[in-house]
């Protein structure tokens, strides 16, 4: 049985990873949906798939694929409420609100600081 110290500390080491994996989910999305690096790419694949295109130009959308393969790659489950699909599928969602909160925070925070928005790819959009 667990007391309560181990219960804080593994609860915290939980929250941890959660936030860390959030930051690297955001940091992802944000570089290859919004970032010049990927323009090319993202260009050339909206001219062979509009579905595509739209997801790789999208920080939202893009931050679902890569939470999910972030959760099932690591085998990763913030919470222990189901079965394993439940607690994947709980946290796969968990991440994708964390890391689009601290995705708007960056960008937000970017216009703010540099009087641009990185909110919409303006030359994808034409």
């Amino acid at each position: 049985m667990l007391n309560s110290n181990e219960i804080t500390i593994s609860l915290l080491t939980m929250l941890w990873h959660m936030i860390m994996l959030s930051l690297a989910v955001s940091a992802m999305s944000i570089t290859v949906t919004k970032s010049s690096l990927f323009r090319g790419f993202r260009l050339s694949l909206k001219s062979k798939s509009e579905f595509l295109g739209k997801m790789f130009s999208c920080s939202y959308c893009f931050s679902h694929w890569i939470s999910a393969l972030v959760i099932i790659g690591f085998h990763t489950q913030f919470v222990m409420i189901g079965g394993p699909i439940d607690n994947y599928a709980i946290s796969i969602f968990a991440l994708i609100a964390l890391s689009n909160i601290i995705t708007g925070i960056i960008l937000r925070s970017n216009k703010f600081v540099t009087g641009t928005s990185l909110m919409k790819n303006k030359e994808e959009s034409a």
